[in-house]
């Protein structure tokens, strides 16, 4: 398979389920997300605490699309 590009596309943290949602695709081809689901309760976190959490979860996201990445280069 040879897909044009690969697109990091969102990633989320979802509250209720308390899981982080990583969503990728490649263009012309498959749609997909990964959810990483945190086994320990939700905390109240202050607004600097989330800002840095959510860099957190931007590293996550990278790093994660790069093994996807591999999975098919494009050209």
């Amino acid at each position: 398979m040879n897909y044009r590009e690969f697109l990091f596309e969102t990633y989320r943290y979802d509250h209720a389920e308390n899981a982080l949602v990583l969503c990728y695709r490649f263009a012309d081809g498959p749609r997909f997300e990964e959810r990483l689901s945190f086994d320990f309760p939700p905390l109240r976190l202050s607004a600097d605490a989330e800002l840095v959490l959510d860099r957190v979860f931007r590293l996550i996201f990278l790093m994660a699309g790069v093994s996807y990445y591999k999975a098919y280069v494009s050209p």
